[in-house]
């Protein structure tokens, strides 16, 4: 879905979260989509490390993940959030939202009891 995305250009992939936070520091990407749950580190430990290697790279957090706690926690370190449910018709319009300094959250996680006061961006 992504190489058919006008404007978007994968320069890397990673199978686990060491290897990611390696291939961030190597490639120095403006976006990084990552999972939370990883084989060898917790994908919101990744993006806090790939914070502190590249402060200014985009993180977008595209997982089946839908605890209040889990999207808080990936939230204070980017500023995406997609379900993997509704990935295919929601992740451009996050990767659009972020790279324009906003923040996305999936429209089926962003409901009251789970991110009270944090809206969507389309």
């Amino acid at each position: 879905m992504l190489l058919a995305t006008p404007d978007i250009r994968i320069v890397g992939e990673a199978a686990t979260g060491e290897e990611g936070i390696d291939k961030a520091r190597e490639l120095t990407p403006e976006l990084v989509l990552l999972d939370i749950h990883l084989p060898d580190v917790d994908g919101i430990e990744v993006g806090r490390r790939i914070r502190q290697i590249l402060p200014d790279a985009k993180l977008v957090f595209v997982t089946q993940e839908t605890s209040e706690d889990f999207i808080q926690e990936a939230l204070s370190v980017g500023t995406g959030y997609v379900s993997k449910n509704t990935a295919g018709a929601e992740l451009p319009a996050a990767i659009a939202a972020v790279l324009q300094d906003e923040s996305f959250v999936s429209p089926d996680l962003d409901a009251p009891g789970n991110l009270r006061g944090r809206g969507s961006a389309v």
